[in-house]
């Protein structure tokens, strides 16, 4: 599972025309930011991330052996108008059986958003006598709706929580700890950010956040209005050009190129796979000899040319010798990307997970991506993918991401000589804006 990074963005759900109305729903705007985490943090050994293009409204927490090591979000994510869809984000580090299911702690639950709107509020933890477990969770819940003149609205709350036999006080006879909690009155949590000790112990929570305003969809017209604008990638000036009014939207990538951190080690070769000018990527492909990783395809997209009109390429790094194995596919799948049904995303982050030795006997054995909305102003986060083999250890997760606004454009593969073949051993992103018109 992913270290958070800054740059990470969830999805913002649209509201939709009806046939003869003004309709109304609400949406999730703005960046993502973080909240104060509930139990201290900093002596933890990593952050892992649960995140959905949702407001959360439910949490599942379970153990193995006195370890807090699992725990399940539920969020309802906006559709359009007075329509929603439940969505669940777990993290497992319970081993191969998960969580003994007497262990199983829920507080909250689902509720559609058919206004008024549920969704937490704030969220407290309590933990263990030596602070590095999470062993009750408390949920502050808050019902709202938006007014005819649009102002916000809160019609209701709750308390709800759970708590183990060993949550202990702490000083003072205070047995919660601080309260993590979203700023302002409209931001609403859309992720959790766990804190995580001891290899899989979640000590300590915090939120991620953005903020919740009432959508209003245009009624539709009798003839749409042309889309206009040229797609390129590069320093070269956007050419506004009328477009024709069926043509779908266009993409722009621009500006100077940036590079994540790598994920991973260096090595002591370094090859790059670049995409082609407009090329943005959207999948990849991992496969390995004698348990070497030693075989990278990436797959790229143009879309200079209209969403209903993307074109597809794939570049290939083998050291394998041609006899790569145990193949891995993370990201959209080709049907995705060719479909004008759906919204075109591409990867905007990647991390990876190694066997956790060193110097030329470190390899990459685990590769995770996140993919959002191309054009959009953060990335508007929708979904990740990833894998991750037998002796991928989870202490290793490192990210290289792209900032706001960016996506990937090329891969920086760093690799090391092994025997006849060279192990990849550490990857980076190149990143470049992309717009939409």
């Amino acid at each position: 599972m992913p270290r958070i990074s800054p740059f990470l963005a969830l999805l913002a759900a649209f509201a939709v025309v009806l046939p003869t109305v003004h309709a109304q729903g609400i949406q999730l705007t703005g960046d993502v930011s973080y909240s104060d985490f509930s139990g201290p943090s900093m002596d933890s050994e990593r952050i892992e991330l649960l995140q959905a293009p949702g407001m959360l409204q439910a949490i599942t927490m379970g153990e193995r052996g006195d370890n807090p090591c699992f725990i399940e979000a539920v969020f309802a994510r906006p559709t359009g108008p007075n329509q929603s869809q439940r969505i669940t984000r777990t993290l497992d580090l319970c081993g191969s059986r998960g969580p003994t299911r007497s262990s199983l702690e829920t507080i909250g639950s689902y509720s559609a958003l058919d206004g008024p709107y549920e969704a937490v509020s704030r969220l407290n933890v309590c933990r263990n006598s030596g602070y590095n477990k999470v062993k009750g969770v408390r949920l502050g819940t808050r019902t709202f709706r938006f007014t005819s003149s649009g102002s916000y609205d809160i019609v209701g709350s709750a308390s709800l929580e759970f708590v183990r036999q060993n949550c202990r006080n702490l000083n003072m006879n205070q047995r919660w700890q601080d309260s993590a909690t979203c700023d302002g009155l409209t931001g609403i949590p859309v992720g959790l950010r766990l804190a995580i000790k001891n290899g899989n112990n979640i000590a300590a929570i915090g939120l991620l956040c953005r903020e919740v305003r009432q959508s209003s969809a245009p009624p539709p017209t009798s003839t749409p209005p042309p889309t206009t604008g040229t797609i390129q990638i590069g320093g070269s000036p956007v050419v506004a050009t009328p477009a024709p009014a069926s043509n779908a939207p266009r993409y722009t990538t621009a500006g100077s190129t940036s590079t994540g951190a790598l994920a991973g080690e260096a090595g002591s070769d370094l090859t790059v796979l670049s995409g082609r000018p407009n090329e943005i990527l959207y999948a990849l492909e991992f496969g390995e000899r004698s348990d070497e990783p030693c075989y990278v395809r990436a797959f790229w997209m143009n879309a200079s040319a209209g969403r209903d009109n993307v074109q597809t390429r794939t570049t290939v790094f083998d050291r394998c010798n041609g006899s790569a194995g145990s193949l891995r596919r993370i990201g959209m799948a080709n049907s995705a990307v060719q479909s004008t049904s759906g919204r075109l995303k591409g990867i905007f982050a990647l991390r990876t997970r190694t066997n956790g030795r060193s110097g030329n006997r470190v390899k990459v054995k685990a590769a995770y991506v996140d993919l959002g909305q191309v054009g959009t102003t953060g990335h508007d986060w929708e979904e990740s993918d990833g894998f991750a083999r037998t002796n991928a250890r989870s202490n290793t997760t490192e990210e290289s991401a792209c900032g706001p606004r960016r996506w990937v454009t090329a891969l920086e593969l760093h690799h090391n000589t092994v025997g006849s073949r060279q192990a990849i051993t550490g990857i980076a992103v190149r990143c470049r804006r992309v717009d939409t018109d």
